[in-house]
């Protein structure tokens, strides 16, 4: 396990989201298009810790995959937050995978910059692995 496989299988989880709008990778080339929604991705681990006092203990990651739901300012914010929404419904509390967990998602309050409108999406995750 890794921070790496922990971004990689949450990423391809937001990637199931149906009928979704482009998605902004990390550091990877995007221009938004005027007058569409699109989605903004942030892998944000915290501090790996081990779970005991051992070497061989198992490791504890924790931390926030925030989606951020962006469309123009001045359109409303039905749409994004419809879109905010389905994705805490996709990143639902519970088991995501062998070992990661969904602890937990938030809808922060709007952000306006630019002429751009943002809703950020929390979603908490968890994953321990090792000699549990």
């Amino acid at each position: 396990m890794s921070n790496s496989t922990i971004y990689e299988t949450l990423r391809t989880k937001l990637n199931t989201l149906a009928g979704k709008p482009s998605i902004a990778m990390e550091n990877e080339d995007f221009t938004p298009t005027p007058g569409t929604i699109y989605l903004r991705e942030n892998f944000l681990p915290a501090s790996t810790v081990p779970v005991g006092l051992s070497e061989l203990s198992s490791k504890d990651y924790r931390g926030i995959y925030q989606i951020t739901v962006c469309g123009e300012a001045g359109y409303g914010t039905y749409n994004l937050r419809t879109w905010a929404e389905e994705i805490l419904e996709l990143f639902a509390v519970g088991k995501l995978d062998d070992d990661i967990y969904i602890e937990s998602g938030s809808i922060a309050p709007i952000m306006i910059v630019d002429g751009w409108c943002f809703l950020p999406v929390s979603i908490n995750y968890r994953a321990v692995y090792g000699n549990v």
